[in-house]
């Protein structure tokens, strides 16, 4: 069993990386259906390089969305995520990226050690969001809720990636870059 989960940020500070720009969006797409749709539905994903530089292996885009290597997916159980392969325009590469799509959300929050602030209902900013988390100043999980996951969102705030150690372990052998893990 895991002992720790992580949660999955972009390495702004990584050594002359790409940044890239906006995900197209199909016109028939929301946004907020991005998570709840099947990525395998939907069909030539592209993206732009808004700063060029040295690519990564993941890329936090849009959303909180990711875009990865196959290298960094093959350590991602296949139950737990679903991917389509995105074209980076105007670049040429040996791998091919991919935009993943997390399949749980989990109730995990440790709300004792962690500190946030809910949405109020009838808020005139999100009413939409009444109940769901707002923000985070602490962010605490119980590891016991998450497992046997290897990678999970937050039920209630799915801007949040985790993942377990054993997956960041494995990353971070293998070298690979583009994002840092926080303890949470």
């Amino acid at each position: 069993m895991s002992k720790k989960y992580f949660k999955i940020e972009d390495d702004l500070e990584a050594d002359n990386r790409w940044m890239l720009g906006n995900l197209n969006l199909p016109e028939n797409i929301a946004w907020d259906d991005i998570e709840a749709k099947s990525l395998v539905d939907i069909v030539d994903w592209t993206i732009e390089i808004f700063v060029p530089g040295d690519p990564l292996d993941v890329t936090v885009i849009d959303f909180g969305l990711l875009m990865a290597t196959k290298q960094f997916i093959d350590l991602l159980p296949s139950n737990e995520i679903e991917y389509n392969e995105i074209k980076v325009k105007n670049f040429k590469s040996h791998n091919r990226y991919f935009l993943i799509s997390v399949k749980n959300s989990i109730d995990c929050v440790d709300k004792k050690k962690s500190r946030y602030k809910i949405w109020e209902a009838n808020n005139e900013v999100r009413p939409d969001l009444a109940g769901q988390y707002e923000y985070f100043t602490q962010l605490r999980v119980d590891p016991k809720k998450i497992y046997p996951y290897s990678i999970c969102l937050v039920k209630g705030y799915e801007v949040v990636r985790l993942i377990s150690e054993e997956i960041r372990d494995k990353f971070e052998m293998l070298k690979l870059k583009g994002i840092k893990f926080s303890d949470v």
